[in-house]
């Protein structure tokens, strides 16, 4: 993430370990990030918990997908927002944005239907009335709020820092890396949304089986879609600090295609079978193939020099961000703070 206030001494605080030894608790972003995934469980699994609950209640009634997006969106909301507080510059521009924003998610409840039913020219009228369209239509809303948060709290207002303290604002840091994988977070729900959407929209376009149900091959066309999508996303949120020569394109699509498009391939074969156990395999080998896709991206791709700096301005004081750069001790010239050299090794590290 980009953050903006200076280090925190708390933020190093040194804990007693097994033979005296000194550790240290893990770094705010670290922690964040963490608490950020934990979210992506926590989240689904206490919304439908809610929904149940209220369905024994003399309260029930209604639609229960719709109180469960509901409750969904304003757990994630309220989460994302606390475990992130504190890492904020919040300036009136930023708190105004943040509430529009954080309107992304409730979109779909309120408006509680399938876009596709909107009549076109008067000729005709795709109805997609189902439950996984408007789920997809609420995940895919979730992954764009998350992107949108992080572009408004760490990627706008460089200027307009008025009646913020000087000191913060003179000791921003970047820390572009754990930004995208803020980002990538964010992934999850947005490709759950497009693989709902995309599962509907094949099963109403292609023709149904020979059975009467639906067209065999119009999940592994969705899977697909979402594949593909993952690869785009996945490369947009590191298209600025990748050096993209030739043979970085080259390696990058070659793994994708081994890795993801020919287990895909296996699976979009196998679902126009009736052998199920090697349709859920080739699903499997999918999935696994891109996870290994993504940490082999990240191992080989080359980064641009910029990309790997902490902090342009070297060290910094803990307590009032005094750029150190250049001096021969650790005590501050601006405040006087007279930390040990481990402790300002961890606080470059640190947020």
């Amino acid at each position: 993430m980009i953050l903006f206030h200076p280090v925190p001494s708390h933020a190093i605080e040194p804990r007693l370990a097994a033979g005296s030894q000194r550790a240290y608790r893990a770094d705010g972003v670290t922690r964040r990030l963490v608490y950020s995934l934990a979210l992506v469980p926590i989240v689904p699994a206490a919304s439908v918990a809610g929904i149940v609950i209220l369905e024994e209640t003399p309260w029930s009634g209604g639609d229960g997908l719709r109180y469960s997006q509901f409750a969904f969106s304003a757990l994630v909301v309220l989460a994302t927002i606390l475990i992130w507080r504190k890492a904020v510059v919040w300036t009136l521009g930023r708190r105004w944005l943040t509430a529009m924003v954080s309107l992304i998610p409730f979109v779909q409840v309120a408006v509680n239907l399938p876009l596709w039913t909107i009549q076109v020219q008067g000729c005709f009228n795709l109805d997609f009335g189902t439950e996984v369209l408007r789920t997809g239509q609420h995940q895919l809303g979730v992954g764009v709020w998350a992107w949108f948060l992080i572009w408004v709290w760490w990627g706008w207002e460089k200027v307009n820092m008025s009646g913020t303290n000087e000191r913060i604002v003179a000791g921003i840091r970047a820390f572009p890396t754990a930004k995208r994988l803020a980002a990538a977070i964010g992934m999850i729900p947005f490709l759950v949304g497009t693989l709902f959407i995309a599962s509907e929209a094949a099963r109403r376009v292609l023709p149904q089986s020979p059975t009467g149900g639906d067209s065999p091959i119009a999940g592994s066309l969705a899977f697909g879609v979402m594949l593909i999508a993952a690869l785009a996303v996945w490369i947009l949120i590191w298209r600025y600090v990748v050096d993209w020569s030739h043979s970085a394109w080259r390696r990058t699509l070659k793994a994708w295609a081994i890795l993801v498009g020919l287990p895909w391939f296996a699976l979009f074969v196998f679902s126009a079978t009736s052998i199920p156990v090697a349709d859920a395999l080739a699903a499997c080998a999918t999935l696994v193939g891109w996870g290994l896709w993504m940490a082999w991206t990240i191992r080989i791709w080359p980064m641009k020099p910029e990309a790997l700096a902490v902090d342009p301005m070297g060290p910094r004081c803990m307590k009032c961000a005094y750029s150190l750069r250049g001096l021969r001790a650790t005590r501050c010239p601006e405040c006087g703070d007279e930390p040990t050299l481990d402790e300002l090794w961890v606080g470059a590290l640190s947020p």
